[in-house]
């Protein structure tokens, strides 16, 4: 056996000769570095090159593509506070004021109050006439709303509370005077009105 793979190496010796160059020649220029610059367009394939094979900024950005589908919806938010449910107006009773000059009786107070189940959260008035001046306005408790007036004119008048009112849960705390201010308010008028 061994005569035989001696008589077959000396018959190919050249063809062994010339696959040996040939494999160590490919080994050879696999392993050398290319210079800079040294690969052209003509020895590119099409499509062979990817993104990672370029620096940033050397392939251009190609056109916005369309907006994709809305995403599934998120979880529902926690219940917010209760709110208020209900906001109203109620006026109060219309009181009378003599003339001008009158004295102690020139002085009026109107009180305006909410339903049950609902709170007080501001006032107006209603003065019949333009020489009616309103003193004192206040939240005298948690469903009333207070208003005192002087009428300087020289007929009688009227001033009438008007209160705003919220009901439901949610409803704020009011900022609450006591009714000893107002009261005692309305004392000092009369008296110093009298007095003239």
């Amino acid at each position: 056996m061994l005569a035989w793979i001696f008589r077959h190496v000396s018959h190919h010796v050249v063809g062994y000769a010339a696959l040996f160059v040939a494999l160590s020649g490919v080994a050879t220029a696999a392993t050398l570095a290319l210079p800079p610059n040294s690969v052209t367009t003509k020895q590119v394939v099409n499509h062979s090159l990817l993104a990672v094979d370029f620096k940033s900024g050397q392939i251009p950005a190609g056109p916005e593509g369309p907006a994709g589908a809305a995403g599934p919806a998120g979880p529902a938010g926690a219940t917010g506070p209760a709110g208020i449910a209900q906001i109203s107006t109620v006026l109060g009773p219309a009181a009378s004021e003599c003339a001008d000059g009158g004295g102690a009786c020139q002085v009026g107070q109107s009180d305006a109050a909410c339903p049950a189940g609902s709170r007080v959260i501001g006032g107006a008035f209603n003065a019949s006439t333009a020489d009616n001046e309103v003193v004192y306005t206040q939240i005298i408790s948690n469903t009333t709303y207070r208003v005192i007036s002087v009428n300087y004119f020289p007929t009688s008048a009227t001033i009438q509370a008007q209160a705003v009112c919220v009901s439901g849960p949610g409803i704020p705390a009011a900022a609450v005077r006591s009714p000893a201010a107002a009261n005692a308010q309305l004392r000092l008028l009369r008296a110093q009105l009298a007095s003239h």
